[in-house]
Parts: C-alpha cells; structure tokens; sequence
C-alpha cells in the first residue's frame, strides 16, 4: 500500500514529467533542491514498485518507455518487424538513426539481429527495404562448376556449407534467387545430371528422412575419423579453402578422406581448423560482467599487458580478444581502466571519481533504475559512502549541464 504521505503514482508521474528532465541524473540532482516537493518521493523506483513503476524513463516521459530485461516484454519478431516496416525507414542507416532518436519502443530490441538471431534475415528485410545484395557474383555457369566441385548432394548440405564460413564472396548464398533466369533447380546446381548417387540423394523424399541418413551413414562409416584425418590433412601444407578444393578433386587425396568434410564430420570447426592455418576465431563470448570479473582477476597493469596476455595463449576461451569491440556494440564498454580495474595509488581520488563516473554510465546505459545503480557502486566502491558517491555524481551532472 502506498505511503499516505505522498500522491497517487499517476499524479507524482504527471508531476515528474511536467519537470521535462531528461535522464534519471537530473533527478538525482533535483531532489536534492529546496524545491523538491514533501509529497513526491526521492525514490519513487522503490515507494512506487508495485503501483505502476517502469522505470525513469517512462517516470520522467523522456521517450524509452520500460527496459525490457532479457527479452521479458518484448514484441515477438514477426510483430516487431511489422511495426519497423511501417516506419518506412531507409535500411540499416535509417534504423540506426530512429534508435538513436529515442523514439523506439521498448519492447523492440535496438540490437534486432542479436535479439531475435533464430528468425533474423537482415536489415533490409527488417525495415522492409529488401536485402542488399553483393553486385560482383560470377556468373552463373561458373558458379555452377564452383557448386558442383564441393560434392555437395542436396539443398541442406549447401545451406550447412554457407553457414561454415567457407562460401567465397563471389559465390551466392541464396542462388536460386541471384540466377534466376538461369536457375534450373537444386538437382542441377550441386551435381551433374549423370551423377546417379547424387540423383538419389537430392530425390529422397524429405518425407522418408531414414533413407537419407542411411546414406550419410554409409558414407561416414568409409573415413576415417575426424581426428585422423585433419592430422592427415594438415601435415599437407595447404595455405587455404582453395588449396583444399583443387587438392580434394586430385587423385592424390585418400579416398577414406572426404572432399566435402564439412558435411561429414559433426566436429567440424571451419576450414582454418581443418587445415592447421590459423586458430578458429571465437564468436560466442560470456557476458560482459563475467569477461571483466575474469580480466580484473589477472591483476593487469594496461592494455598493453593485456595484449601481451592474449598473445601467450593463456586466454580462456570465451574471453574476447578485443573486449572494446565486442563489448562496445553492446554498449556495455566504457574503458581499459575499467575493463581491468588497474587503479593505480598515485592516482589517488581522482581515479576513483573517474571509475565511479565510468561506471555509472555504464549502468545507466543498461537499462538499470537510480537505485539499482547506487546499490551497485555501493557495493563495487566499498570505500566511498553513499552520499560521497551521490556527490560526486552530483559534480558531473552539473558539469554536463554546463557545456
């Protein structure tokens, strides 16, 4: 029940939002004037928690509406599309520009690509535009010949081999929609029509899926094992994907080792493992938090240390590489100083108040309430009060609303 002291939310919201404030910074400072009203309270995230409260963004009427956390909320693709499409932005610059705007809603995702991954089909479809296309594909005949050397034997296996990374950019994703006029069906794109095991491949019925993986099977039991057959393949030399497809139509590759291993081996990683060219470059990270948990624990003095770490090979796997890029699309990096928590003595209070700061916006950023976030700094700057971080807070925002 709400404290008699103070409004009805609806009333201290209408209130809140005739102040025209723009951030949940401005609030803070605010509250601290001698003209803060006795019936509004200071921290309405707690007193108004289950009467209505969705965060400063709606409590100040600045245009974000509620953080949506994790997906709670949150429009389903089909309908969140739907709603971008009637915008008619202009592709992915045009998108870029609206969420900067603040007009998005909260319930569609800024990072649309991320949020909704399993259905994504790229920004061209996303605001409607249609997609951009690459403009320098070979053409068609040759691209054909280039398909038809991967021993590639239905539309899956294609679809499978795109995802690999190994596709040559002059070579279509989606050919049946780049050669069009030329386009004479998945049979005649991966394989001759005089290829009779190909021909009974691509003509199993994808209602009777067992004959299929009876031949996957059949095929499988005639290589060697993944293990053995990448040590085989690396110790040949091969610079890259190239190499390896004029070397797999050679007489000279094993028949127990396929051409087309990406369809073969469920342990494939990419043609950089297979062939022993390069480490595999990671794409799935842990979370921001954790990444910075684990960098700070290493006891760091810089990035330039940190350099000198990755290269040592000692890097757990998950921890990016270039923490300012990954994280920095997330919105989540703020600096080195920060990343590694290398405070220095003789930077005395002034480091402090800069990885206070630092860390404010970062929170902010991420959606959290004033109280949230005060708890958080609480809690990570055990040596600062409360109303000693309230101040120095206080100093910047008065600094901001200077320049």
């Amino acid at each position: 029940m709400i404290d008699p002291r103070f409004l009805p939310f609806e009333e201290a919201r209408e209130y809140a939002r005739s102040l025209k404030l723009s951030s949940s910074t401005k609030w803070a400072e605010f509250v601290k004037s001698s003209d803060f009203p006795h019936n509004i309270p200071k921290r309405p995230e707690g007193k108004y928690k289950d009467e209505g409260w969705r965060g400063y963004s709606d409590w100040l009427g600045n245009g974000q509406g509620q953080y949506v956390l994790k997906g709670k909320g949150r429009l389903s693709f089909e309908e969140a599309r739907e709603y971008v499409r009637s915008l008619k932005l202009s592709g992915i610059k045009g998108w870029i520009v609206y969420c900067k705007s603040g007009k998005r809603p909260a319930n569609i995702p800024a990072s649309a690509h991320t949020a909704y991954k399993d259905k994504w089909q790229g920004y061209g479809d996303w605001t409607g535009t249609g997609r951009t296309r690459y403009s320098n594909f070979l053409p068609f005949k040759e691209a054909r010949k280039f398909a038809r050397s991967l021993d590639i034997f239905t539309q899956a296996s294609w679809k499978k081999f795109v995802k690999s990374d190994d596709r040559p950019t002059n070579i279509p994703a989606h050919p049946d929609d780049t050669y069009k006029k030329e386009w004479q069906g998945w049979k005649n794109w991966l394989r001759n029509s005089d290829d009779s095991f190909t021909e009974h491949l691509v003509d199993v019925d994808t209602e009777i899926g067992d004959h299929l993986d009876k031949a996957i099977n059949e095929l499988e039991s005639n290589v060697l094992p993944f293990e053995k057959a990448r040590e085989y393949v690396r110790k040949l030399g091969l610079k890259g994907q190239k190499e390896w497809f004029a070397y797999a139509k050679t007489n000279e590759r094993p028949s127990n080792i396929p051409s087309s291993p990406y369809n073969v081996y469920h342990e494939w990683a990419g043609m950089p493992d297979w062939l022993g060219t390069k480490r595999i470059r990671e794409t799935k990270f842990v979370s921001f938090e954790e990444a910075r948990e684990y960098a700070r624990s290493l006891k760091l003095g810089g990035q330039m240390e940190w350099g000198e770490f990755v290269k040592s090979g000692k890097k757990l796997t998950g921890i990016p590489t270039s923490p300012e890029v990954t994280y920095g699309k997330t919105g989540e990096w703020t600096n080195w100083y920060d990343f590694l928590g290398n405070v220095r003595e003789k930077s005395g209070q002034g480091a402090a108040v800069r990885r206070i700061i630092s860390r404010f916006q970062e929170l902010e950023k991420m959606g959290n309430s004033l109280e949230e976030i005060m708890g958080k700094l609480s809690e990570e700057f055990p040596r600062q009060s409360e109303d000693k971080i309230r101040e120095i807070l206080l100093k910047w925002a008065e600094g901001q609303s200077d320049r």
